[in-house]
């Protein structure tokens, strides 16, 4: 199981994120689901889980800064087996891809590859 940080949360999932599931959390807007996203992250990297966040939108060094001010010392990204994909990735698959056909396979490659050199258990989107 991973627990998503959040105590009423991990009890209505019976403990937590079931191993192997795919989950989806989908916020009412206006909500910012980053908070929530780093704390099931937290809790993903202090069980040794190795992690990619994906983040198509925002760089490392942002989001990082976001994790701090938010999350503070209780998140150490640093030490934690987490592997990035940021924008500035994307970009690099924008501009050296010719159609979104291509993209998406490129996309699909570099993820795939991600994953096993780095035996991901869990994958982040935000």
């Amino acid at each position: 199981m991973i627990s998503t940080g959040i105590n009423g949360l991990d009890e209505m999932l019976g403990s937590g994120i079931p191993e192997g599931s795919r989950v989806l959390y989908s916020l009412e807007p206006g909500v910012d689901g980053q908070l929530f996203m780093i704390s099931t992250l937290s809790c993903a990297l202090a069980k040794k889980h190795s992690c990619l966040v994906v983040l198509p939108n925002t760089t490392v060094d942002a989001f990082r800064h976001d994790a701090r001010t938010m999350y503070g010392a209780r998140l150490d990204l640093a030490t934690g087996p987490v592997t990035f994909f940021d924008s500035v990735d994307w970009e690099r698959i924008l501009k050296s891809s010719k159609s979104p056909v291509s993209r998406a396979g490129e996309l699909q490659a570099r993820i795939q590859k991600i994953c096993r050199e780095h035996a991901v258990d869990v994958i982040f989107v935000y």
